[in-house]
């Protein structure tokens, strides 16, 4: 305990101050509001070491998380430089690098590039197109045409290709290959590239189908065109008969006409044909008046003979082309005879024989 007036400590069992003679009084020997005041800044203190604590580790999180996005973002310019790298030496990156010299006229350059390209991607068909352009302009019509007919070979459907192929062609007066090019060519668009290059093919006439005679075959085209054609179904592109006038198909059975034309730089047209059926009529039997009987006058004979045919005649024996050729009314002669006639037509068709047997006595 201690004294309220001087705050001494008071001996134990003391009812006065030993110090002031003040009466002793029941006086805690703490003093509150310090103590309190300790006890506030104790918390204080622990607050603030936990608010150091939380601001340390938050600082700390912070550090990691920047940490993480600097790595991230490290690690991602890396990968877009190494992917540039990778996509700049790919077969895209080196067609493009071909395209952007082609361009600049640099045309070895761009063969360059091109040929890497195809080291990645060997039928690459922008790679070949590039070069067959670049080595057209540097007028190397052979290797333009190996890379583009390459080309060509993996796309036909490619109208830059067409348009090339035509142009080293025409370069180097291969006419025949442009033939044969428009031959491959399936889209329309593209076939129009071949305006220039296509020749009208013949006309046959008459038209194919099934005769009985012996018929003309005339052919026509456009002029300053050759014709050829061939009677046997080969091609007359190769060995045709020189056309100048028309002819006559002069055999039995089926016969194939084929015709084409050619103009002149050498470029052929497509092959026409024609089929012909030749069966020819022979002439009905002959008829002839009066009728086979027994006469007692002076009788003269007429035999029908219908057009395109000739009649031959024999007494008794068996007519032929030597015989008699009727050329109007004749005597029936006298006696116990046999009449026999034939009818030949302008195709050369033989009748069968039609006898009469006359008995002329006057």
């Amino acid at each position: 305990m201690r004294c309220k007036k001087c705050g001494a400590k008071l001996k134990a069992g003391c009812v006065y101050c030993s110090v002031c003679g003040e009466a002793a009084q029941m006086v805690p020997d703490y003093n509150l509001e310090e103590d309190y005041l300790k006890f506030l800044l104790q918390e204080g203190g622990k607050k603030k070491s936990i608010r150091k604590k939380e601001e340390s580790s938050e600082k700390k999180k912070k550090r990691i998380y920047l940490g993480l996005v600097i790595a991230a973002l490290t690690a991602t310019i890396i990968f877009l430089i190494g992917l540039f790298f990778v996509q700049d030496q790919s077969y895209d990156g080196q067609v493009k690098k071909a395209e952007r010299s082609y361009g600049k006229k640099e045309y070895d350059k761009a063969a360059m590039y091109a040929k890497k390209a195809l080291k990645r991607n060997a039928g690459g068909i922008k790679a070949h197109i590039i070069l067959g352009k670049c080595y057209l302009e540097k007028g190397e019509i052979g290797t333009a045409k190996e890379y583009l007919e390459y080309a060509f070979s993996i796309s036909n459907s490619n109208i830059e290709i067409c348009r090339l192929l035509i142009e080293v062609y025409e370069a180097d007066r291969d006419y025949p290959s442009i033939t044969k090019l428009y031959s491959k060519v399936k889209k329309k668009e593209i076939k129009k590239l071949f305006a220039d290059y296509m020749v009208e093919t013949p006309k046959i006439e008459p038209k194919g189908g099934t005769y009985d005679e012996y018929p003309d075959i005339t052919l026509s085209a456009e002029n300053g065109l050759t014709i050829y054609y061939t009677l046997d179904g080969s091609n007359p592109k190769a060995g045709g008969i020189l056309y100048e006038e028309p002819f006559s198909l002069e055999e039995e059975g089926e016969i194939e006409v084929n015709a084409i034309c050619v103009d002149k730089r050498g470029i052929f047209s497509s092959k026409v044909t024609q089929n012909y059926t030749i069966q020819l009529n022979i002439p009905d039997l002959p008829t002839a008046t009066p009728e086979s009987g027994t006469y007692i006058q002076a009788t003269q004979i007429t035999i029908d003979v219908p057009e395109n045919c000739r009649a031959y005649y024999a007494w008794n024996s068996t007519p032929n082309a030597n015989a008699s050729r009727y050329t109007g009314p004749f005597e029936m002669i006298q006696g116990n005879n046999v009449l026999s006639i034939i009818l030949v037509n302008e195709n050369g068709q033989t009748s069968g024989i039609q006898k009469y047997n006359y008995i002329y006595m006057p």
